[in-house]
């Protein structure tokens, strides 16, 4: 908000026209939106042509106070994040991406850089440069992109590159595929393909990127897509960075063990998070297997990620599974999730946080939940006590968490509070609160839902609180 306590200290003329004052803070808005646009022409992330085609008409999408990425993000399958495996094969990579809003002006963008296994699980750069070219397939045309004009691009290790505007017109629910053309000694994928149909394909050596190329036949491999795609969409749109760890990630759904399935073109798999958001609302997953909030509060494990959601406007967490798996105590975790709540808010973001789901053995494969036993009773009292301090609005007294109830205390959607609100995917995942148990079938292995426990899960996140 403008302060209008100091004006410039200028005089109006003397000619008994009506007076305007002009404020100081004014004057700097609109310098910096000035030297906003003029960056992001300098640096070939809007192209001179570009400029003169959609200021006009959309300005508004293309100068976003604080956005990292000069456009925001439109369709899903976007993962700011790669796995630590690194890959020698080159070839053509090929994953779907379906929109959540009408856009045009299609960018891609790439990344350099991998989360690190080993806690605090630090962003990492890529180990040497890579080579890419790109194409966007949609219907039974193969349109190429370019970057700066040219067809292929270099990034350096730690490093994003993004495509020039694409002038192609996607309507809201429809796919479009991204192909991919790698060459680098060592590259870490950021997607992984399932072998379902259009669930995406990699084809060693071959550069399939061009108009005319073959088929990318669908697969069971590791991919390299990009990690976002960006646009011009036809209204202002949320854009929410999902935050957690291999559950956020979808591990679990459609039988998959893996990172970065991703959500596939008829909106299963991908996880819960990804169900409910499908063809509605644009994220970014930066969610990592094995992942805490006690770790990605290190500025060495979000310095990379979180570059790329400036501007976003939401944040969803999901953090505490494995924070507990840790055995900290319930006021570790509290303090874990306070600081990360607080780093996020700090960029502008809309905070929310999903209540934490169980952890059970079974001499049934989870097929019923009589047969099921909560795995460390210890954990499971530190999970009930900050499901219960979430639910009570995560009350906190002078920035700390403190008990419900306390006098004087802050709760989440006050000021003063870096949470909003709370998606209880606890009670949905539970046979009833806080009996431990999983419902029956819903969970793959007593920590990560099946194919219908994600599905089930999706419920509980309601898309209607993410606007703009």
């Amino acid at each position: 908000m403008i302060n209008f306590a100091r004006k410039l200290n200028w005089r109006n003329k003397s000619d008994g026209k009506p007076e305007t004052i002009l404020y100081k803070e004014d004057l700097l808005r609109y310098e910096n939106g000035i030297g906003d646009l003029a960056d992001i022409v300098d640096t070939g992330r809007l192209s001179d042509n570009a400029l003169r085609e959609n200021f006009g008409t959309r300005h508004a999408a293309v100068l976003q106070a604080g956005r990292a990425l000069p456009n925001p993000v439109v369709a899903g399958n976007s993962f700011g994040i790669a796995f630590s495996s690194a890959q020698t094969k080159n070839g053509t990579s090929r994953s779907p991406h379906t929109f959540a809003v009408d856009a045009s002006g299609i960018r891609l963008v790439f990344q350099n850089f991998y989360v690190a296994t080993a806690y605090p699980m630090p962003d990492t750069d890529g180990t040497a440069t890579l080579t890419v070219k790109a194409s966007v397939e949609f219907g039974s045309n193969i349109y190429r992109v370019t970057f700066r004009g040219q067809h292929a691009v270099t990034i350096d290790p730690g490093g994003i590159a993004i495509s020039d505007p694409l002038g192609i017109e996607v309507p809201a629910g429809s796919t479009i595929y991204s192909r991919t053309h790698l060459v680098g000694t060592g590259w870490y994928p950021n997607k992984t393909a399932g072998g379902s149909v259009g669930g995406g394909g990699f084809v060693a050596d071959a550069d399939l990127t061009a108009q005319g190329s073959g088929a990318v036949a669908d697969s069971s491999t590791a991919l390299y897509a990009p990690s976002a795609i960006i646009g011009l969409p036809s209204r202002p749109v949320p854009n929410v960075a999902i935050i957690g760890d291999s559950i956020a990630n979808g591990i679990g759904d459609g039988g998959s063990s893996t990172d970065n399935r991703g959500i596939q073109a008829d909106g299963t798999q991908g996880g819960f998070i990804a169900r409910a958001f499908h063809a509605k609302v644009p994220c970014m997953i930066l969610a990592r297997a094995g992942e805490r909030a006690q770790g990605f509060v290190f500025t060495s494990s979000h310095h990379r990620r979180l570059g790329f959601v400036g501007g976003f406007s939401h944040a969803l967490v999901e953090y505490g599974r494995n924070d507990l798996s840790q055995s900290r105590t319930a006021s570790q975790v509290k303090a874990d999730l306070v600081a990360l709540w607080k780093l996020l808010a700090g960029r502008g973001m809309i905070v929310r946080q999903t209540t934490i789901t169980p952890q059970t053995t079974s001499t049934d494969a989870w097929a019923t939940t009589q047969n099921q036993t909560i795995a460390n009773a210890s954990q499971e009292t530190v999970r009930v006590e900050v499901n219960t301090w979430i639910r009570a609005g995560a009350p906190t007294s002078g920035g700390v968490a403190t008990t419900p109830g306390a006098v004087g205390a802050v709760t989440a959607g006050h000021a003063g509070h870096p949470l909003s609100g709370y998606f209880d995917i606890a009670d949905l995942a539970e046979t009833a609160r806080n009996s431990g148990i999983w419902r029956a079938a819903f969970t793959v292995d007593g920590t990560h839902p099946t194919a219908v426990g994600h599905a089930a899960l999706s419920a509980g996140i309601d898309v209607a609180l993410f606007t703009v």
